[in-house]
């Protein structure tokens, strides 16, 4: 429940803000301009939290703290620790710094009222609508703000049944259903039509045995079809050759021998060489990065070259497994499991387009990595199905008025110094990347040196170290050049 000292009419409209930036996040100015900037805001729900939550829970959410739990454990005993919390740099940033953020924006909306939770939903919705501007001005596979076509393929996947279930009532939103399946298809991303697809048959087959959900079946295929059509003619007006694009992209799925194809298959091979040395628990999130080029095929080196690197397989329940072995994996499956068996038998239609929305990101990820967006959209769907309490948040005291006064205020001064901690660990990654931008810049090698140590001590990932390695490396090959 919000808290009073904050007031709840601040933290819901923080909350809206941030549904909204993360979509559009972008700063040209960074040398990751499009990951940090997301995982910044997204991690802001930390603070939100401690400085909201009453930090009572329902025995019904134990799978989300039991999947909490098992990755700070992993991750506090990771071969990387500082890597395992904070998260791969650029695009992935999926430690537990992150999955915390999820678990807090759950806690938030929880215990908001269902109409807040629509309003935040509205917000994102018209964030990601905005983005879809990029079918206008791209060429080739768009990525808008994500910076990756596949990353925003997946976000959009999981978005359009929140998108047909607001069209089910409100008609200006056939309009994103619209944009949102147009720009679908211009990301060319095999993982996410596949994706979106499994959220729409799971969306209609939810539905199948409630009577009541009859009509909203027919007005949601109306509106798919309606959709569908206009994409078709201004295809046919504006692009001829789209559509055979599409076709052909999507026919390439199946050819086992295209190089993209080839590669996804020696980065399961590698996944599956470091799972057999620590099956149970792993090495830790986010440990792919490290291990990756000690197991990769030596044809993965050879097609990229000396510094091969990959910080992901290409499969997320794979790279889980890999990771966090089957600790991780069994934790996550739980979750999913619980989530799509609520929304499937839930009879309102809200929280089928939530359930549906996970099954789009699950179908997606088999193929792909989750970005920083897709995350929000889970945890918030996750959310959505677990439901709020009948009748609207149950009132709770944030200090028991049986507390001393002085009680109180050390509780107090716990939560601040919990906010003001989360602030300055979660605003490193930036900082970092203040000065990592400034070294990569520069065009003196002893002051670029400088600017990277210092960048790699507020983030000791190992991006930022292995860009200054390749800087050397770079500089030292000028040096023998004639």
């Amino acid at each position: 429940m919000p808290c009073k000292g904050l007031g709840p009419a601040i933290s819901r409209n923080f909350v809206s803000v941030l549904f909204f930036l993360i979509p559009v996040a972008f700063f040209p100015f960074l040398n990751d301009s499009f990951a940090l900037p997301k995982a910044f805001l997204f991690w802001m729900f930390v603070p939100l939290f401690f400085l909201t939550d009453d930090f009572t829970a329902d025995r019904e959410e134990i799978p989300v703290y039991f999947l909490a739990g098992i990755y700070f454990l992993l991750s506090l005993f990771s071969i990387y620790p500082a890597l395992s919390f904070k998260g791969l740099y650029r695009y992935y940033f999926s430690g537990f710094f992150s999955l915390f953020a999820g678990l807090s924006l759950f806690r938030i909306l929880r215990n908001f009222p269902e109409k807040d939770v629509k309003r935040h939903m509205s917000f994102l919705l018209l964030a990601v609508l905005l983005t879809c501007s990029a079918v206008f001005f791209g060429q080739g596979r768009i990525s808008s703000t994500f910076g990756n076509p596949n990353f925003y393929g997946g976000v959009l996947a999981a978005l359009l049944p929140y998108a047909l279930y607001c069209s089910l009532s409100k008609r200006v939103y056939v309009v994103h259903l619209i944009f949102f399946a147009t720009a679908l298809l211009m990301t060319y991303s095999r993982a996410s039509w596949a994706g979106s697809a499994a959220g729409i048959l799971f969306f209609a087959a939810a539905g199948k045995k409630d009577a009541a959900s009859g009509r909203a079946r027919v007005i949601a295929v109306r509106n798919l079809l309606a959709a569908a059509a206009l994409i078709f003619a201004g295809a046919l007006i504006v692009a001829p050759g789209f559509a055979a694009g599409v076709f052909k992209r999507a026919v390439s799925a199946f050819d086992l021998s295209e190089a993209d194809i080839v590669s996804r298959f020696e980065g399961y091979t590698a996944s599956m060489a470091v799972f057999r040395e620590k099956p149970l628990t792993g090495y830790g999130p986010e440990s792919f990065s490290i291990l990756f080029r000690a197991h990769a095929p030596a044809s993965f080196v050879r097609q990229t070259g000396g510094l091969a690197h990959a910080g992901y397989s290409h499969s997320y329940p794979l790279q889980i497994l890999t990771e966090t072995g089957l600790a991780g994996l069994g934790a996550w499956v739980f979750l999913i499991f619980v989530l799509v068996r609520k929304a499937f038998v839930s009879r309102e239609l809200f929280k089928k387009a939530a359930g549906a929305a996970v099954t789009a990101f699950c179908v997606t990820n088999l193929f792909a990595f989750p970005s920083i967006t897709e995350m929000l959209v889970f945890w918030f769907s996750a959310a959505v199905i677990y439901g709020f309490p009948a009748g609207g948040p149950s009132p709770r005291v944030m200090l028991p008025a049986s507390l001393t006064f002085r009680k109180k205020r050390f509780l107090t001064a716990v939560r601040f110094a919990m906010v003001s901690g989360a602030l300055l660990i979660l605003s490193a990654p930036l900082v970092s990347e203040v000065f990592f931008t400034a070294g990569a810049k520069t065009s003196s090698s002893e002051e670029a040196y400088s600017r990277l140590r210092r960048a790699a001590s507020f983030f000791p990932a190992d991006y930022h170290l292995m860009n200054a390695g390749k800087r050397c490396l770079l500089f030292y090959d000028e040096t023998l050049s004639p």
